[in-house]
């Protein structure tokens, strides 16, 4: 090899005696003297004017790392094995074994964290090897990835927000722009994602347990589409304290107000449609669930299950559901009165 010439030659210079009478300092012998080039010789020269011959220093050569060893442990993490008294590079996992960072030999023959067939080190937050740098990372594919909130995985070899319906589809459900997270369903596609018929709910992007179209005046409701023509479900409250009792079918007042619903409000729809005036009841006093109740028996005002509703007498028959009334028209028909103590419908 180039380097041990090199070491060879300097031996040959350390042999020749410089008497003193030439008094040659030792910058005046030159490496060019002894036929070699300056920047490949291993010649040390002493203030005497002797060369000293020294073990050769290290290089790298065809095979490895030329430092000259006797065991593993002399071999550099770039050339882990000794081989033939030369370092050189790993050739399966077990030559990388003492490093315990990077116990395993990667393609290059070096030692490295992990390999497709070595992963033990990948746990946690960063399961999955990286086979380009062979380095552990919390993803490589969409599969590395078991949350809905973060199903893709980015260039950065991290799980993040979905950008498309591919992402999702290993969870059988789709991707909602807003959030990056896969969920059952959208409003804008609920016909395809719901295919059972029923809505979207805007709220958990579920699919709810109502058909699309079927729910008529004061019944409770999820999303704008399960009510009928000419309705939106309108968030309600009731009492002076605003009580929230979720989402109602009530009419648009635009398209006229039937019996029973001529309190008008001016509210955006659960699907965020923009505030415009639908037919209510008065929510001050009563309820969707009390006008529900209206007639069936009880023991006590909480016996009817809805807020507003009373325990009264009903045109002389006692213990059934009524609740409070402006006017008559606010009760089911003129066959039921808004009268009796504090005004209720069939009041006696």
């Amino acid at each position: 090899m180039r380097q041990r010439a090199l070491w060879l030659v300097s031996l040959s210079l350390s042999a020749c005696y410089l008497g003193p009478d030439k008094h040659r300092e030792a910058d005046d012998v030159t490496v060019q003297e002894a036929g070699v080039q300056a920047e490949d010789a291993s010649v040390v020269v002493t203030l005497d004017g002797s060369m000293d011959a020294t073990t050769p220093p290290a290089d790298a050569n065809d095979s490895g790392y030329d430092a000259g060893c006797t065991s593993d442990l002399q071999c550099p993490l770039a050339f882990p094995q000794c081989r033939n008294g030369d370092c050189v590079a790993c050739a399966e996992a077990n030559d990388c074994a003492r490093f315990a960072d990077t116990p395993n030999c990667g393609p290059n023959g070096t030692c490295v964290v992990c390999t497709s067939d070595h992963t033990q080190l990948c746990t946690s937050a960063t399961p999955a090897c990286d086979t380009n740098t062979n380095a552990c990372v919390q993803c490589v594919a969409d599969a590395d990835c078991p949350s809905e909130a973060k199903a893709a995985c980015g260039t950065n070899r991290s799980c993040g927000a979905c950008t498309e319906d591919a992402d999702c589809s290993r969870f059988g459900k789709v991707c909602d722009a807003k959030s990056g997270a896969c969920v059952q369903c959208r409003p804008d596609t609920e016909t395809s994602d719901c295919k059972d018929g029923t809505a979207c709910n805007p709220k958990t992007l579920t699919c709810t347990k109502r058909q699309r179209n079927s729910v008529s005046t004061c019944n409770a409701c999820d999303s704008d589409t399960e009510c009928v023509t000419d309705h939106r479900c309108i968030p309600m409250t009731f009492g002076a304290e605003k009580q929230d009792l979720g989402g109602f079918c009530l009419k648009r007042a635009s398209t006229g107000c039937p019996r029973m619903y001529l309190r008008k409000i001016a509210r955006a729809s659960t699907n965020g449609i923009a505030a415009e005036t639908y037919c209510s009841i008065d929510e001050a006093v009563s309820s969707c669930g009390a006008l529900a109740a209206f007639g069936t028996s009880c023991t006590n005002d909480e016996s009817c299950g809805a807020p507003g509703a009373r325990c009264e007498s009903i045109n002389g028959s006692l213990n059934l559901c009524s609740y409070s009334c402006q006017i008559t028209a606010d009760c089911k028909s003129d066959a039921f009165p808004c009268s009796g103590i504090d005004s209720y419908c069939g009041g006696t």
